[in-house]
Formats: structure tokens, sequence, C-alpha cells
């Protein structure tokens, strides 16, 4: 194991193959470009109230590159039953139902969600701010090569460090299968 490749496994007493109960759900929202502005008007005045829901926003993003009139947002639970009980205690929140999901699946052409975990070697990292310039990478990883993509992946942090600082770095649980997943600020 190389120098680089130490430092990194010493922000966690975990091997590369293990991983906490702690999840993160990246939930994608296509936009119908009428009504971005409005979705995103919505989204600021009622958001709060998933967060109070006892899920933990980590990132939500506009993209400007790419899919235009996508907004992608990452939420972080201790365990698939606290994602449980935070839809649940949502399901039942009525101005959360009747003043923005209602409203905004009719803006939406379409929605993606999957669920990951992060890597046992790298400690996500949440935006401290909004504003900014994010990029979000997704690799497909081939069957059974998990543990090589995650090697790649650290021998080449050290290099990516020095133009970005990585926020996280996931694989998928359900959604696209061995998918790996890197958020990075610029």
């Amino acid at each position: 194991m190389s120098t680089s490749e130490s430092m990194l496994m010493s922000q966690t007493s975990e091997t590369p193959t293990s991983r906490s109960s702690k999840i993160y759900e990246m939930r994608t929202y296509y936009v119908k470009p009428k009504a971005f502005a409005d979705f995103m008007k919505l989204t600021n005045e009622y958001i709060h109230l998933k967060s109070e829901s006892n899920s933990k926003l980590n990132g939500y993003w506009t993209s400007d590159v790419g899919g235009i009139n996508e907004v992608i947002h990452i939420w972080e639970y201790d365990s698939y039953a606290q994602r449980t009980e935070a839809r649940k205690a949502l399901s039942q929140d009525q101005t959360w139902i009747d003043s923005y999901i209602k409203k905004i699946l009719k803006m939406l052409t379409k929605q993606d969600n999957l669920v990951m975990y992060a890597v046992p070697w790298f400690d996500v990292k949440p935006p401290m701010t909004t504003g900014g310039v994010y990029e979000l990478r997704m690799y497909d990883i081939m069957l059974g090569k998990g543990e090589q993509w995650q090697h790649r992946i650290i021998q080449g942090f050290p290099d990516r460090c020095k133009v970005s600082e990585p926020a996280g770095v996931w694989t998928t649980e359900f959604g696209p299968l061995s998918t790996g997943t890197v958020s990075l600020n610029h």
C-alpha cells in the first residue's frame, strides 16, 4: 500500500471492503424547463420540512452542464430504519404533501433515486456553504470489481485533491448496480 493509500485509509479503522450501516440517498429530479423557477421557489420554501423529519441534507445542487434542469440532492441516514421513519413522518405531514409534493410532481418529467454507502476510507464532507461549483462523477464498475475500483480511486486521490476537494465517495446499494459516485468541490 502506498503512502497516499495509507493516509486515506487512516481516516477510519475500517478495511476497504467493510462499511457502516449509514446510507445516502441520491435523488435526481428532472424539472420541466418552464417550471424550473417555480420548482426552486417551492423547494427553498419547504425543503426544511424534510430535514425536520429526521433526514440530513448532505447536498443540494442544480446542474448547468450536462443534464439541464436537473436537481440532485443527497440525504444521509444512520440506517434504513431511520430512512423509513423519516419517510413515514413526511407522508403524514399535510403541509409537505399539499404545499410541496402535490405541486412539484406536476413540474417533473422524471425522478431517479439510488441508495449508496460511503466508502470506508473517506469521510463524507457535506458542502458547508451555498454556491460554488461541484462536480458529480458516476462510474460504472464491472461486477465483482468494486474493491479494484476503490483501489484505483485511492491511487488518484492525492493528485485529484490538488485541483478539487472531494466531498464524498460512494458505491450503490440500490439503483443502478455497481456504480461508483464521487462528488468534488471546485
